[in-house]
């Protein structure tokens, strides 16, 4: 942390007054939650802003000085013109969704706001401010710190509604994190720390034919790996997969119905016996260690709809359910963990 970092930080923000039409066009925080959800959803209702309230008159700013400017010495006037004057970066730290319905017209602004102006040298520290006033407020969700981490690595606000699915955290876990849980702060830093895994996420995203209501955490999980693998081309599989697009003929089902019935198996079953000859019983076991047998299952069916693999129905009435693979994640990726398959791409 240098020395201007540890200065801000403790340093009390500087509070002014200036007309609500100079907050509204600054920038958002770049790790900044969905606004336009929130914003929508606070707005109907008995949504907290569907009416006007004296509280939605005080919102914060971090304002980006460099090291010529010594923000001790700062007015109240010398901060006001600061942020009134375009030649200034900032961005807000708060008042995303105010501004938003503000700006649309669909809740009445107030023609001032009470700003509290926190001093930050860099765009990294703006966002460690925007965290830490959100922790603070305890407001933000797993799904709204999962949307600040993707916005941040993205560059753009994420698109594809799959990052709603309250199994999309856990599944970036079970592909990239060896199926353990992620500490914020290794979330936040995901874009820096795993690259390439950011940059599946976000050919990912770019999807627009992913139907989000047949992805649980183990098969998003499948998803991120094969997209790891063999590229945006992988996503065609998933694709067809989520929208029940698997073919019969003359008594075979693809890999794609394969998968489809095995999915709707599970959702039947809840967590199937994988000892027994078809997923007929519950599991006794429970939490994330039915990713490791669900997920090596869907990449199986992703690798057999490759090689155009056909299932015929099993002699004595057994169906064409297949329970166990001998696939795991490590095999999928020529015989290595995440890690090792990482440090091998990069190395080419």
């Amino acid at each position: 942390m240098s020395v201007s970092h540890v200065m801000h930080s403790h340093q009390a923000p500087t509070v002014i007054k200036i007309p609500t039409e100079y907050f509204i066009p600054i920038q958002d925080n770049p790790v900044q939650r969905d606004t336009v959800t929130r914003a929508l959803k606070a707005n109907k209702g008995k949504g907290h802003l569907r009416y006007p309230h004296p509280s939605h008159t005080m919102v914060s700013i971090a304002l980006l000085i460099d090291e010529s400017t010594n923000s001790e010495t700062l007015s109240e006037d010398d901060v006001r013109q600061m942020i009134m004057d375009d030649m200034y970066e900032k961005m807000k730290l708060d008042g995303h969704t105010r501004s938003y319905l503000w700006d649309n017209e669909m809740l009445d602004k107030p023609p001032m706001l009470i700003v509290c102006v926190y001093f930050v040298d860099d765009i990294e520290q703006a966002k460690d401010f925007y965290r830490a006033y959100d922790s603070n407020k305890a407001v933000e969700t797993g799904k709204d710190k999962l949307f600040s981490a993707l916005r941040d690595g993205f560059g753009y606000p994420p698109k594809s509604t799959i990052w709603k699915k309250a199994g999309a955290k856990v599944a970036i876990e079970v592909a990239f994190n060896n199926n353990c849980s992620m500490p914020d702060d290794r979330l936040f830093n995901f874009h820096k720390t795993d690259i390439i895994a950011c940059h599946v996420l976000k050919t990912i995203d770019n999807s627009t034919r992913l139907n989000i209501k047949a992805f649980t955490a183990s098969v998003t999980a499948a998803m991120f790996i094969s997209v790891l693998r063999d590229g945006a081309s992988a996503l065609t599989f998933w694709e067809k997969f989520s929208n029940a697009e698997g073919e019969f003929s003359n008594g075979k089902m693809d890999a794609i119905m394969m998968a489809t019935t095995y999915l709707d198996e599970i959702a039947t079953m809840g967590r199937t016996d994988f000892t027994g000859t078809r997923p007929n019983y519950i599991l006794t076991g429970h939490g994330r260690e039915v990713h490791s047998v669900y997920t090596p299952m869907y990449l199986s069916y992703y690798d057999a709809w490759k090689s155009e693999k056909t299932f015929a129905a099993k002699k004595k009435g057994l169906g064409y359910f297949r329970n166990r693979t001998t696939l795991t994640t490590e095999k999928f990726l020529g015989n290595k963990t995440y890690k090792e398959y990482i440090a091998l791409m990069q190395s080419l």
